[in-house]
């Protein structure tokens, strides 16, 4: 019993611990790597109250049930953020533009799926992340009425389509191991300058630095600009990953899924092809790795995903006012 009680006491420290997303030690590689499971740790922590409560032979001193409610209550306050409505987004004002950001892994590539995706769920502008150059190439051939604007990135496969006009549209990593797109856009008479973003997934430690790199070197480059921002891509990290709350205090941007929800983008099975066998466990992981910022002057009515279509990952699209 005396083992038992000590399993409960540990368990319980570390669901406090884990429930904690900017405490110092998910700064870890392998502790956030741990975190990915934010949503599932909530879930089981809950589960362990409510056990504690209603069981009798699990009824341990009353300090654990206060232990697993603290934690319970630290989950809760995250995740209840994301869902309370803004003051700035209920304003009146400002012209109507829909953006969404789409990963669809190059060798699940179909372009007659992912146009058929694309009419379905039109947006103004749509950052394509990691296709090849000649498969992005192929899909604008298709979707030329939908968007005239094409801007292809020298690095880091990245695309961007717009129904506006693009004034001006770069490639750079800015100092940093990854390319990223930059593209200056002006909707209905404003300049507004769009980022697309794919740091590399922290599959190791070297790769784990090298992402938090690239999102310190962005943070530091939005900070500085004048231009109203909109950034978005496959940031491979979660709403909850410390990295990403960094990269949101130093930006000054927001993300446009605060006071809309969480929004899982990745894992979900590819439509019509068959999930390889090294992927089956992904499966059970759904988590928000899309991301779309936008500078605090831009108001966000809606943001949702949408069936994946031949990709691993859910699109993101954000309605927004600029």
């Amino acid at each position: 019993m005396i083992f038992f009680n000590l399993v409960l006491w540990i368990s319980a420290i570390v669901l406090l611990g884990l429930s904690l997303v900017t405490a110092w030690w998910y700064k870890f590689w392998l502790l956030e790597i741990l975190g990915t499971g934010y949503l599932w740790f909530a879930g089981a922590t809950l589960l362990l109250w409510i056990s504690l409560l209603l069981i009798k032979p699990l009824r341990p001193k009353r300090g654990l049930q206060i232990v697993l409610a603290i934690a319970l209550i630290f989950y809760a306050q995250f995740t209840l953020s994301w869902y309370i409505p803004r003051l700035q987004d209920m304003k009146s004002g400002g012209a109507p533009v829909t953006v969404m950001t789409y990963n669809v892994n190059y060798q699940l590539w179909d372009t007659t799926a992912t146009e058929k995706l694309i009419r379905a769920y039109p947006a103004d502008i749509f950052s394509l992340v990691e296709p090849t150059k000649e498969q992005a190439t192929e899909l604008w051939n298709e979707v030329k009425d939908l968007y005239p604007h094409y801007y292809r990135a020298t690095g880091g496969n990245l695309s961007l389509f717009s129904r506006y006009p693009i004034q001006a549209a770069k490639t750079d990593n800015l100092q940093s191991a990854h390319q990223s797109l930059f593209a200056t856009l002006e909707i209905s008479g404003k300049t507004i300058q769009v980022v697309a973003v794919r740091p590399p997934a922290p599959q190791n430690k070297n790769y784990f630095n090298r992402r938090n790199q690239v999102l310190r070197t962005l943070a530091a480059y939005t900070k500085q600009q004048k231009t109203p921002l909109i950034v978005m891509g496959d940031f491979n990290t979660t709403a909850w990953s410390f990295y990403l709350h960094e990269f949101t205090q130093r930006s000054g941007l927001r993300n446009a899924s605060v006071g809309h929800g969480l929004h899982p983008t990745w894992y979900y099975a590819t439509s019509g092809k068959a999930t390889p066998s090294t992927h089956k466990f992904f499966q059970f992981i759904k988590v928000p790795l899309d991301h779309i910022f936008v500078s605090p002057g831009i108001r966000v009515d809606q943001v949702m995903t949408v069936p994946p279509g031949v990709s691993d990952h859910r699109p993101l699209i954000a309605k927004l006012r600029v």
